[in-house]
């Protein structure tokens, strides 16, 4: 709708709305205090959480959070809300995750998996899709086509029919021998679906 969400890494939610008038974005104080970053699950309009914090207020790596589905104010876990959690079972750390046409991406420094909105008790089924392919960023991957096009720290990747798969690249001597990988969270997607086009901006080594 018309309400902004926001959140700087691992830091609270943010929501502006045009009926706060002037006042800033306000934290959502009911929110997990603590994460990585955000995306809204549609259509259902489920704010996510990744690289969330536990119950305890203790920032967990690996953990997706999610609201009530309608109420970024509803983090409540009952048989009264959709809200919930998962804890991605390997890796690190989550390094990013994003809402795909179809279901929602969440890469760890390793792999990359979906998160499909299924409701009844579960609410979201997660799927390991691709090993050895996790983003090198958290703002890595972009949508061209319909499809999730992602910068590992090895190579290009993108999503299909038949699993994650590794885009042909004349430039990856280019890219990723001359990578500051110091620097490799600044890595940018650009996506140019006017002339489907897709690009990535990253640190060289110099």
């Amino acid at each position: 709708g018309e309400i902004l969400l926001s959140c700087p890494e691992d830091g609270p939610i943010y929501a502006w709305s045009p009926s706060f008038g002037f006042q800033n974005a306000q934290v959502i104080n009911q929110a997990p205090f603590f994460n990585g970053g955000i995306f809204v699950s549609m259509p259902q309009q489920i704010l996510v959480a990744w690289r969330s914090v536990l119950s305890s207020g203790v920032q967990d790596q690996l953990r997706v959070r999610w609201c009530d589905a309608g109420e970024y104010t509803n983090w409540t876990v009952s048989n009264q809300t959709t809200a919930g959690s998962f804890q991605i079972p390997s890796g690190s750390n989550i390094v990013g995750g994003m809402q795909c046409p179809q279901f929602g991406l969440i890469s760890t420094d390793i792999e990359v998996w979906t998160m499909t909105y299924v409701g009844g008790q579960v609410i979201f089924n997660f799927t390991k899709v691709g090993t050895g392919c996790g983003w090198i960023s958290s703002h890595a991957c972009g949508i061209l086509s319909g499809n999730p096009f992602w910068m590992a720290n090895n190579n290009f990747f993108t999503l299909g029919a038949n699993g994650v798969v590794p885009l042909p690249c004349t430039v990856w001597d280019q890219v990723f021998q001359n990578l500051s990988t110091e620097n490799q969270d600044k890595v940018r997607v650009g996506v140019n679906s006017a002339f489907n086009e897709i690009a990535w901006f990253y640190p060289s080594a110099s």
